[in-house]
Formats: structure tokens, C-alpha cells, sequence
């Protein structure tokens, strides 16, 4: 069986045609930019103080290192004119999943958004701003 899905983009989020979200696709996956994040333990319980009956767990708060706020400048018609995929193949014992180093990537323009065009809000990404 040998299968070779399209990139798609996807359209959703936002509550008006103005703040729509995209999201890339090819097959069954959907594709991320990577970041780097830094996690510091907020809380830690241990067994007998845990909440939820869950046995010692940590809360962490998770921060990014590196630029998070782009755009994707693509077609979602026609994004096979801007992007494409490249296979790096699987090696054994790498995990399919891991951040670093992925077997399968896709290559996008991406545009920086600038402060105050999407900032944070309560702990996170605030709403998409306009496209």
C-alpha cells in the first residue's frame, strides 16, 4: 500500500470571517511549528496530600523560548504552490512523535506577527487577530 496525501489547510476558530484560524494537514496529521519551551514546577504533591486521589503529580507553568505569533503565508486553495513535504524517513529507535527529531516535515512561509498584533491573554494566546 503506498499512499501520498495532499498538504490541505484548514479553516476554523475565530467567530467571524475576519478571525479565522488555519491549521496544516497532510494525511491524517496536522502539522505544528516547533518551539521551544521552558517548564518550571509550580507544585509538586506528594502522595498523601494529593488532590483527586491522583499518587505525587507537579503542575508546571510552560513558557516559550522562541517566536511563537506568525502568519501562514499560503493559499488554503492551492497550498501545494507555497509548501511542501519533505519525508527524513524513520530510523529505529527515534519515536515517530518526537519534537526533535521528526520524520516527516512541512516547509511553509511563515510572516512574524509583531506585538500588538497577537499577544497573550489570561495565560495565553490571546484571539487570532485579523486577517
Amino acid at each position: 500500500l503506498f499512499l501520498k496525501p495532499q498538504i490541505r489547510i484548514e479553516a476554523g476558530g475565530g467567530n467571524d470571517q475576519q478571525q479565522v484560524s488555519f491549521s496544516v494537514h497532510r494525511g491524517a496529521l496536522m502539522y505544528s511549528l516547533p518551539l521551544g519551551l521552558n517548564f518550571t514546577a509550580v507544585g509538586t504533591y506528594i502522595p498523601d496530600e494529593a488532590p483527586w486521589g491522583i499518587p505525587g503529580h507537579t503542575d508546571y507553568r510552560v513558557l516559550p523560548t522562541t517566536a511563537w505569533a506568525y502568519a501562514l503565508d499560503a493559499d488554503p486553495q492551492e497550498p501545494g504552490a507555497s509548501m511542501s513535504f519533505e519525508s527524513i524517513g524513520y530510523e529505529y529507535p527515534r519515536a515517530p512523535f518526537n519534537h526533535t527529531l521528526s520524520p516527516c516535515v512541512v516547509h511553509a512561509v511563515m510572516r512574524p506577527l509583531t506585538s500588538p498584533a497577537w499577544g497573550e491573554y489570561m495565560n495565553g494566546a490571546a484571539p487570532v487577530p485579523a486577517s
